[in-house]
């Protein structure tokens, strides 16, 4: 079973259903298993986060099946030659759900809050280019009017200046990183919530059961959504069985469940190197278990079902060399004899098991005691953006999940660059910002793409990391509540509310 992209059976612009529901309450359960308290943690699940925060906090813009970015949040977006910047429009009339009204100030605070914070966040993992944020320090207080490249035109509209020409400024902010948020709710770190996310999406949480780890969710913009469920029962742990989930391995065994795969996998999976570690700052080290691994048995040992990678970007995007990387053991027994590895090393890794399994980490100890390396694999439970601490200061690599973008691709690279939240992650190479730079000055699609074959060449032949298998997004669905999962394009991003229940 594969599909180019799903626009499911009752496919309709985003925001436009023809036909309405009656008033009848329509709940459904949605599982999304976590090990963080809260979907929304940094450290949460990707695909938690990517179905919680677009459902809560809404979006500024989304990007439809042709590729083209559309307005959510935003009345409009245009681009201003004679000033040189975009102007960002938002809607009339926009309340978040603590009725307060949304205003220009709040569209500012949302799209630079991240650079601002003291903490490794995901927004500030993104090479967004605006003008002006060289400038702030992380932990600097939050004032309106500090970075240069966003001014207030008034109070429903902003300019916008990337420091440079960046034909994909805009695919970034579609990121719900960028969403709009009232600075109110938020702790002082400017990240993490006083209570649980306040947003303009259209659904709002009105309870959180704690014992359960799970939030009831109401919809709240029923004009806009008028077939969406009218309550969604969000659970991190299976307690009950889940009307329609993208990250369940009993339900995609089940045969009560229609599955449908998205156009972009929901992740992949990768070893990361800790560049503080002398023996991971070796690439003869990178190239031994690089050569050391087949990621076919790798695939082959998954729960469900996985693809294997060979390089950073995924089949879907653009810009990949498509290489085939066959095993080598006999160069990789060469090269460990010649480092004198005598020591166990222990690898963290972040939790996978609940829906890939655990028969894929012994396939890869394996693999690489076949080459002289004592591996012990322990679980990293909070520390998404330096795992290298404490019991795993000398780990020279981690094994770990991270999001495949594929309508920005350069955004696939920017945690491996300097300055990334990333701590440890990304290697002394000033040549990765230079490609980088790069590809995001490229003036088209076709030139974008061989610039990005240059970036994913030079990490293939250094091996900074290593891929092992892409995880499609599937999503499992129950027929007898659902009649399809509307508008949905893959990747982590899954649209709550463009579910469409029965009568």
């Amino acid at each position: 079973m594969k599909h180019l992209y799903i626009l499911s059976l009752c496919f309709m612009p985003f925001q436009l259903f023809a036909n309405n529901l009656n008033d009848s309450s329509k709940k459904i359960i949605y599982f999304c298993g976590n090990n963080s308290e809260f979907p929304w943690e940094e450290n949460a699940e990707l695909a938690c986060r990517g179905s919680f925060y677009p459902a809560v906090l809404g979006l500024l813009f989304y990007i439809d099946h042709n590729a083209e970015i559309n307005t959510l949040s935003l009345e409009s977006f245009s681009w201003d030659y004679n000033n040189n910047y975009y102007k960002l429009r938002l809607k009339k009339d926009l309340y978040f759900h603590n009725n307060r009204k949304v205003n220009s100030k709040d569209l500012e605070f949302s799209i630079l809050r991240h650079f601002f914070s003291k903490y490794p966040n995901i927004g500030n993992s993104f090479q967004i280019n605006l003008k002006g944020t060289e400038k702030i320090k992380k932990g600097q207080p939050y004032e309106s009017g500090l970075v240069e490249g966003l001014k207030i035109l008034d109070d429903r509209t902003i300019a916008i200046t990337p420091s440079k020409s960046n034909p994909s400024f805009l695919y970034t902010l579609t990121h719900f990183s960028f969403s709009l948020v009232p600075i109110e709710e938020l702790n002082p770190d400017l990240i993490t919530w006083k209570k649980w996310p306040v947003g303009v999406g259209a659904y709002k949480v009105t309870e959180h059961f704690k014992n359960e780890k799970s939030f009831l969710l109401k919809l709240v913009d029923s004009s806009s959504y008028p077939n969406a469920p009218k309550e969604i029962l969000y659970e991190q742990v299976r307690i009950n069985e889940p009307d329609i989930t993208n990250k369940d391995y009993i339900a995609s065994k089940s045969k009560q469940y229609i599955k449908e795969e998205l156009l972009a996998p929901l992740y992949r999976r990768l070893i990361e190197f800790n560049y503080s570690s002398e023996l991971a700052k070796s690439k003869d080290f990178r190239k031994a278990l690089a050569f050391a691994i087949s990621r076919e048995e790798l695939s082959n040992a998954t729960n469900v079902l996985t693809s294997p990678l060979y390089e950073l970007l995924t089949s879907s995007s653009i810009g990949r060399i498509n290489i085939k990387e066959n095993q080598n053991l006999s160069e990789a027994i060469k090269i460990i004899k010649s480092l004198k590895i005598k020591n166990e090393i222990i690898v963290p890794f972040s939790e996978d098991s609940s829906y890939l399994g655990e028969k894929y980490r012994t396939v890869l100890k394996g693999q690489l005691n076949k080459i002289g390396l004592k591996i012990k694999f322990k679980e990293n439970i909070k520390n998404l953006w330096d795992p290298f601490t404490k019991e795993f200061k000398n780990s020279p690599f981690y094994l770990h999940s991270t999001e495949a973008d594929y309508y920005d691709p350069i955004l696939n690279f920017t945690n491996y660059r300097f300055g990334s939240p990333s701590k440890n992650a990304y290697p002394d190479d000033k040549l990765i910002q230079n490609l980088l730079d790069e590809s995001q000055e490229a003036p088209s699609r076709d030139i974008l793409n061989e610039r990005l074959k240059n970036i994913s060449r030079y990490f293939y032949e250094q091996r900074f990391l290593i891929p092992l298998f892409e995880i499609p997004n599937i999503v499992y669905y129950k027929p007898d509540k659902i009649s399809c999962i509307g508008t949905q394009l893959g990747g982590v991003t899954l649209y709550l509310q463009n579910i469409r229940v029965k009568d």
